[in-house]
C-alpha cells in the first residue's frame, strides 16, 4: 500500500501506558544499532522516547509494506536523518519521526521531503532565548502584544513549522531558522523563504495539528500548490 500522492499520514501514540512489558516487546523489535543507541541514553525519559519512536516507526511501516517490523533496516544521512535502507527493497515511502514528553509521532508519505515536529503546549524551556534567534522580524511583530500562554503557543507554532521544514530537508540546523518565515493569520500557514535558504516556498505545504489537549504538531511536505492532506491517526504502542 502506498499513501495517496497528496496525503501524509501522521500516526501518533501517547506514552501513557507504555509500561515495562510493552517496553520489553518494543526492545525485541530493535536492531543491534538501535539497541546500542537505546542503552547509550542516560536520561530515562529520553531513552523511553527513543524506544517508543523506533517501535512506532517499525510497526507503522509494516502497515504499508509486507515486511515484519523486525525486518526493517535504516541508514542515516550526514545530518543523522534516518531513511529506509535499499536492502529492504522498498521505494515510494518516506518518513519522519518526532517525540516529546508524553507522545511520539510518525509521518509517512510519498513525498521525498517530509517532516514532522511535536511539542507540548506548556513547554517553557528556552522560549525567551530561542525567540531572539529563531524568529524573523515579521514574526516578532505578529507576536507583539501577546503574553503568557498565548505567546508561548504562538511561538511554538513558529518553532514547529520551522523544525518540520528543516527535518524535511534533512539538513539539521544548518540553515538559519529566522530566514524561514511564516504567517499564521490564515489556514494553512503561509511560508516565505529568504534567498539564503536556496529553496522556493511555493514548492511546499505546511499544516498545524492538534493531537491532544496537551500536544500540537506541524507537518511539512514538498507538495506544491497547497494540495496536501494530512491525516492524523491515533494508534497504540506495542502491547505485551
Amino acid at each position: 500500500m502506498n499513501p495517496a500522492s497528496n496525503v501524509v499520514d501522521v500516526w501518533w501514540a501517547p506514552l501513557e501506558g507504555f509500561d515495562l512489558p510493552s517496553q520489553g516487546t518494543a526492545l525485541a523489535l530493535l536492531d543491534e544499532s538501535e539497541m546500542s543507541r537505546y542503552h547509550a541514553f542516560r536520561a530515562h525519559g529520553a531513552r523511553i522516547q527513543f524506544l517508543a519512536g523506533r517501535a512506532l516507526v517499525r510497526q507503522c511501516l509494516s502497515r504499508y509494506r509486507a515486511l515484519q517490523p523486525t525486518d526493517w533496516r535504516f541508514c542515516e544521512n550526514a545530518y543523522g536523518r534516518p531513511y529506509i535502507a535499499d536492502a529492504c527493497g522498498v521505494d515510494g515511502l518516506f518518513f519522519n519521526l518526532s517525540h516529546t514528553d508524553g507522545l511520539v509521532a510518525f509521518a509517512i508519505g510519498s513525498f521525498r521531503e517530509i517532516g514532522v515536529d511535536v511539542e507540548r503546549r506548556d513547554r517553557q524551556t528556552g522560549i525567551e532565548e530561542l525567540s531572539e534567534t529563531v524568529l524573523a522580524s515579521s514574526e516578532k511583530t505578529q507576536l507583539a502584544g501577546l503574553a503568557g500562554a498565548a505567546y508561548r503557543e504562538a511561538f511554538l507554532k513558529y518553532w514547529m513549522l520551522k523544525e518540520s521544514y528543516l527535518k524535511a530537508r534533512g539538513v539539521g540546523l544548518s540553515l538559519p531558522m529566522s530566514s524561514v518565515r511564516f504567517d499564521l493569520a490564515g489556514s494553512p500557514p503561509a511560508a516565505l523563504f529568504d534567498p539564503e535558504i536556496g529553496d522556493c516556498a511555493d514548492h511546499w505545504s505546511f499544516r498545524l495539528l492538534t493531537l491532544t489537549g496537551e500536544h500540537i504538531a506541524a507537518v511539512a511536505a514538498s507538495a506544491p500548490g497547497g494540495s496536501l492532506t494530512v491525516r492524523p491517526i491515533e494508534t497504540s504502542l506495542v502491547q505485551a
